[in-house]
Order: C-alpha cells, then sequence, then structure tokens
C-alpha cells in the first residue's frame, strides 16, 4: 500500500515541521516542508507554512513566492490570501494588501481578522467606511494585524491515531517512522501502556535497546500486570544475552499468562540452537 504509506509519512513530517515553526526553529520547519513538498507536491498547506517561516526569517520574497503557491494551489482558501495580505501590508504594499483582504473576505465573510485588516488600511489611507460584509461580525478592539502569529496548522492527531499510524508504519518495516508517531501519542497519552511497550518495539528494531528497557519498564511502572510488556523486554534481554533477566521476565509473564511465557522460553531456547 504505498499510497497509504507515503500518506503516513508525509503528514508525521508536515507535523514535525509545524512544531518546529512554532518553537522558533523555522530553519528546521523549512527543511521538513520541504521534503513534504518532494514527497506532495501540491500540498497548498506545507507552501503557506513555508511562506511563514521566510517571513520570520526575513526572506520577503521567497515567503510571497510561497504563499503564492498556496494560493495557487488552493484558490478556495480565504487564509491564503490573507496570509499574503499581511507580508504585503507589513512591506508597506497596502493597495495590494487592501485587495488580498477583501478577496480573503469574498471567500469567508466571517473572517474577522480580514475584516479588521481592511479596517485598519482604510484608516490608514483614509478612505471611506465600508459595511462588514457579515451580518454579525463585530469588530474586535484586541485584533491584531500583521503576519500571521503562528503557521497555520492541520489540526493536531490524537493519540489514538498517532498510535493507529504507528502501527501501519510498523506492518510496512518503517521502525523510524512508527517510533516517531508513537512517541508523538506518548507525548498526548503518557498513561498509555501499550503506546510505551509499542515504542519499546521500535526501538528494538532500531538497536537502540537500553532505550527499548526503558520504554518496555515505563510501560510497567503505568500497569505492572501488563503480560506483553514483560514479554517485549524479555525479547530485549534475550538478544542482549542477558539469560538471569530473560528469566525473571519469564517469572513474572508466567504468573500473568502461561502461553506466553512459554512462547518466551521457545524463543530463547531457539536462539541458543542458533549460535
Amino acid at each position: 500500500m504505498p499510497g497509504i504509506y507515503e500518506r503516513l509519512r508525509t503528514d508525521l513530517l508536515f507535523d514535525r515541521g509545524v512544531r518546529q515553526a512554532r518553537k522558533g526553529s523555522f530553519a528546521r520547519a523549512l527543511a521538513y516542508f520541504e521534503e513534504v513538498l518532494e514527497r506532495a507536491p501540491d500540498y497548498a498547506l506545507a507552501y503557506a507554512n513555508m511562506g511563514y517561516c521566510h517571513f520570520k526569517m526575513g526572506r520577503v520574497t521567497e515567503a510571497l513566492a510561497a504563499y503564492e503557491n498556496a494560493r495557487t494551489l488552493a484558490p478556495e482558501d480565504a487564509e491564503h490570501r490573507y496570509d499574503l495580505g499581511c507580508v504585503h501590508h507589513a512591506q508597506g504594499q497596502r493597495d495590494t494588501a487592501l485587495e488580498l483582504f477583501r478577496e480573503a473576505l469574498e471567500l469567508q465573510p466571517d473572517h474577522a481578522e480580514a475584516y479588521a485588516a481592511v479596517e485598519q488600511i482604510r484608516i490608514e489611507m483614509g478612505l471611506p467606511a465600508i459595511e462588514p460584509q457579515a451580518a454579525n461580525l463585530e469588530e474586535d478592539e484586541d485584533l491584531e494585524q500583521g503576519p500571521p502569529k503562528e503557521p497555520t496548522a492541520m489540526p493536531r492527531l490524537t493519540a489514538a491515531e498517532y498510535l493507529k499510524r504507528g502501527e501501519e508504519l510498523f506492518e510496512q518495516s518503517d521502525f523510524e517512522g512508527a517510533l516517531e508517531a508513537w512517541t508523538e501519542a506518548a507525548e498526548r497519552d503518557q498513561k498509555n501502556p501499550q503506546i510505551h511497550n509499542n515504542r519499546a518495539a521500535a526501538l528494538f528494531e532500531l538497536g537502540r535497546h537500553q532505550e527499548a528497557i526503558e520504554a518496555c519498564s515505563m510501560a510497567l511502572r503505568i500497569k505492572p500486570d501488563y503480560a506483553i510488556a514483560h514479554m517485549t523486554r524479555g525479547e530485549i534481554f534475550a538478544a542482549l544475552g542477558n539469560r538471569d533477566a530473560v528469566m525473571r521476565e519469564y517469572t513474572a509473564l508466567n504468573l500473568l499468562d502461561e502461553d506466553m511465557a512459554r512462547q518466551l522460553l521457545d524463543m530463547i531456547d531457539g536462539e541458543e540452537e542458533n549460535s
């Protein structure tokens, strides 16, 4: 399923770019968004976020080009016109900014920030007052004009959604991607033992054994009778050749799930036969 796989990787990269931009790491964010666009050249929101990063780095020409690409790819999205207007307004290009803000309002009549921006430019340029295009729109004195304060980001996924994405990536043998997804899931739900055990499995596949053991231990601190975490930790100790530690896991596992305990012993015997 290459299509699903690529979508999962692209969404993960996009989310990482958004997080870097929110932290102020704009160069890192740009690298992620560029990789997103290599995978998905029609990803309008990635262009918009690139525009924001370029603007924050003082690269106005690049910012305008990125926002124009976003507007071209998603002409029905008022936000891209508003973003473009903000950049032009910051450069003193009020006529162009005013036109873009008005276009944003045509697409989304209840866009409060665009309406406030139109009113600000009207005052700056001494133009006559206009009627609000949205019947119930009220001016908000707290609205601030200027460039967007944060990238326009897709909604952050839930822990359950990241858990599922990690499972799909793991099945594709993309262990880095699975670890990334499950780490995101853990950030959203620290008390879910399955997430920590899944992270352990990915870390194990990546050869990061000590981190994998720590992830299993975290799962067991949350749920001491979580048999699968004892199984996973036993597998890791077996790979490290630590038979005493494996037997401790077997003893604990045998009290919780005898079938799983036998599987652990069979695995150890099989490894010894092959060594």
